[in-house]
């Protein structure tokens, strides 16, 4: 994305159609989740800011709360 004009951005606030990266998984097997694991799209639900992702688990999309696990990185494009 970086690559296309995409800047990383520190947040909150969010935008909607800002792409947000979680510390979710542990694919190097140390014991610690890795950065940059998961990524949704930042969207808003009545008054609040949400993340649209996907669920592997239930192989869909789904709308979620932003802390559903640590944010590491939000991309936006300026």
């Amino acid at each position: 994305l970086k690559a296309h004009g995409w800047k990383e951005v520190s947040a909150p606030p969010y935008r909607e159609g800002d792409v947000i990266t979680w510390k979710t998984y542990d694919y190097t097997g140390d014991g610690v989740k890795d950065p940059d694991t998961h990524i949704g799209i930042i969207l808003k639900e009545g008054g609040s800011f949400k993340a649209m992702n996907n669920s592997s688990r239930l192989r869909t999309p789904r709308i979620t709360d932003i802390g559903i696990a640590p944010v590491t990185r939000v991309l936006r494009k300026e």
